[in-house]
């Protein structure tokens, strides 16, 4: 298997277990295993487009938060019950490891590299998730002002 494939798999699998770990709810566990999927599989095609690390990942977590905004409307339950579990394969857990790593052994070069990749990817996961919620606010906000 080629190494993106690889990758994709472990996502699905990783967000599946995460989601019981968090004891996500059973009947809700299907679509938390889909968002991994999609997360992983944007996060592989975009690293491989873009080639950077902060587009990469705010792109990936945009399509993953509308993702949970839309289920999370069908299926009549809290967004976050989707998106948490469902943005585990875009954290940061191999850079931040490296990182504190390169800390503790006093490697500054390795150490910069690395904690500006962790900070992008923060910043990535934020700005994505900030920007559907602008989104999803703005709609709400022009549908109450209709209503009203």
């Amino acid at each position: 298997m080629n190494r993106e494939l690889i990758e994709i798999l472990t996502s699905v699998l990783g967000t599946f277990a995460f989601a019981v770990i968090l004891n996500a709810p059973k009947n809700r566990l299907l679509f938390v295993t889909l968002g991994g999927l999609i997360s992983g599989t944007c996060l592989v095609i975009f690293q491989a487009l873009l080639n950077n690390t902060f587009f990469s990942v705010c792109a990936a977590s945009f399509i993953t938060a509308l993702y949970s905004e839309i289920f999370a409307r069908l299926i009549k339950t809290p967004s976050t019950v989707i998106f948490i579990p469902s943005s585990i394969p875009l954290l940061p857990g191999g850079s931040l490891y490296y990182t504190v790593y390169n800390l503790i052994y006093f490697n500054k070069n390795n150490f910069t590299h690395y904690l500006k990749e962790t900070a992008e990817t923060g910043a990535g996961i934020a700005l994505g998730v900030t920007a559907v919620a602008i989104i999803i606010f703005s709609i709400r906000s022009k549908r109450n002002a209709k209503t009203n």
